[in-house]
């Protein structure tokens, strides 16, 4: 599920995703350099460097379920000016994921955001957001390794680390669980996921000029994360 990169006037994220998307792009890890996958790929290194963004992929006998993206939205808000709220999202993003339905505890998430897809429909804004906030010709994506997770009835809670400009936190998602369900038709089975979190920007090292990070009103320094996650079964 190869990521379309998404066409921007900053050049920075133009040259950096043009240059290496066809032979695959470069992440810095938290102890070494790894190559994204290319189209087809399963995140291959992930199975054998038990070192690279939590611990290695389980070989488990579980459903696969390949992430539907034209469903699913990762979707962000920031405080503006105390009365309002900045809203956005990213367009480009893909995942290695197995689940079981019945045993959530066992499953297993490795997923990855183009900082370059970010859209909060301002064009002077979003050219600052793909260039010198995000960094995208040191930091491509954003990272996403879960390390445990809980259900509840409905109610799910996923612990994992986030990754982003080589710094790893550990967030906390929750919210609930729907399905899996039959699609029409005899289509692949369904299962979704609208998950809620929250992470402040500065501890992943993400800040604006000095002379708006004074004036703490200007922009707030929590960012609220909400996912709607849309899986569709791939194999039984």
């Amino acid at each position: 599920m190869p990521i379309s990169r998404v066409a921007s006037s900053t050049a920075s994220c133009n040259e950096k995703w043009a240059a290496t998307a066809p032979v695959g792009c470069q992440v810095q890890g938290l102890s070494t350099t790894q190559r994204l996958p290319r189209s087809g790929e399963q995140f291959p290194w992930l199975a054998t460097n038990p070192n690279a963004h939590g611990s290695a992929l389980l070989n488990l006998p579980m459903t696969q379920f390949q992430l539907d993206c034209s469903r699913s939205r990762i979707e962000f808000g920031v405080r503006h000016m105390l009365v309002s709220t900045v809203r956005g999202h990213f367009s480009e993003f893909e995942a290695d994921i197995s689940v079981d339905p019945n045993n959530i505890e066992a499953g297993q998430v490795r997923a990855k955001v183009d900082v370059c897809s970010v859209n909060t429909h301002e064009k002077l804004r979003d050219d600052y957001l793909r260039g010198e906030f995000f960094a995208p010709e040191k930091y491509p994506a954003i990272l996403f390794s879960s390390t445990r997770a809980q259900l509840r009835g409905r109610k799910v809670t996923i612990h994992g680390d986030l990754t982003i400009r080589e710094v790893t936190r550990s967030i906390v998602l929750e919210g609930t669980m729907n399905g899996p369900s039959e699609g029409w038709s005899g289509s692949p089975q369904r299962l979704t996921f609208d998950l809620k979190g929250e992470i402040e920007r500065e501890r992943f090292g993400l800040s604006f000029p000095k002379t708006v990070e004074t004036v703490s009103v200007v922009v707030g320094k929590k960012v609220s994360l909400q996912l709607h996650i849309e899986l569709a079964a791939t194999a039984h």
